[in-house]
């Protein structure tokens, strides 16, 4: 559980309000040391703040990590999300995080290696956000069940097209691409064995309910144009058999579990 930081002190504790109340008395005629005291707020601050005309309370502390602008902007962009339906998870908000403080050259302290903000930074930014919250997902199957009335299709049609519109892409279909992955199950092709000289046919045994699963990465744009498949087998050392009657330019990467990394999206690229 992340850590949670508990004030020591009651140092600048004073509200907004009361900052505005306090230069409201002194305006007034009340004494700065009477109106410092009448709403708790140090003669020195009350002081340095009408010498320099600011009358805006602000955090103690350093800045956060990403600063007001940008955090409020991924705030938003994270609703965006929500909206069309990919609400993100906690990860994805920490990478998206990382991201955005690499593309503004922020100075933080994230995790160069996972490319992620961390959880207390995650905690705080909730905190300082309370316009967003940790909900469960509803089950996709229930959602577009409930989803499939004239209103809600009214409602994604009309959405698709300001998206499309807001991006300059409504008349650019070469311009739109769907990506997504599957999982295929292969029955295993035996590859040679040592079998009793002038033997005719050599049988092995294989499986013919299940075989292996592989991940697929596909991809096709809205004019009609396509990818060539992305294919992801379990194991380190790619085989001349993997590219047997493949389409022209399939791609094939092995890794431990045969799924999906977020660096294989670079092939789309």
């Amino acid at each position: 559980m992340p850590n949670v930081y508990v004030r020591k002190s009651s140092k600048g504790s004073w509200s907004q309000e009361d900052l505005q109340q306090a230069i409201g008395v002194i305006e007034n005629g009340l004494s700065i040391r009477s109106a410092g005291k009448q709403f708790k707020i140090p003669e020195s601050t009350l002081r340095n703040r009408l010498k320099k005309n600011s009358f805006e309370k602000k955090g103690m502390g350093p800045e956060a990590q990403l600063g007001i602008d940008a955090e409020n902007k991924l705030s938003l962009h994270i609703k965006k999300l929500q909206a069309v339906g990919f609400a993100p998870t906690q990860r994805d908000v920490r990478h998206l995080a990382f991201n955005l403080a690499t593309s503004l050259n922020k100075k933080h302290t994230f995790n160069t290696e996972t490319k992620t903000a961390g959880k207390v930074w995650f905690s705080s930014f909730m905190r300082r956000h309370p316009e967003l919250s940790v909900r469960k997902a509803q089950g996709i199957s229930k959602a577009r069940t409930e989803g499939m009335n004239r209103a809600e299709i009214k409602n994604y049609f009309t959405l698709l097209t300001d998206i499309l519109t807001e991006n300059d892409l409504l008349d650019k279909p070469a311009c739109i691409w769907n990506c997504d992955e599957i999982g295929v199950q292969l029955n295993n092709e035996p590859g040679k064995v040592i079998a009793a000289k002038g033997s005719k046919d050599v049988h092995v045994i294989t499986s013919a309910e299940k075989g292996e699963t592989i991940t697929v990465l596909a991809c096709c744009s809205a004019e009609g144009q396509f990818l060539p498949p992305y294919c992801i087998f379990k194991g380190v050392y790619a085989k001349s058999q993997h590219l047997k009657s493949a389409p022209p330019g399939t791609v094939i990467k092995m890794n431990k579990k045969a799924l999906i990394l977020p660096l294989n999206y670079l092939w789309i690229g």
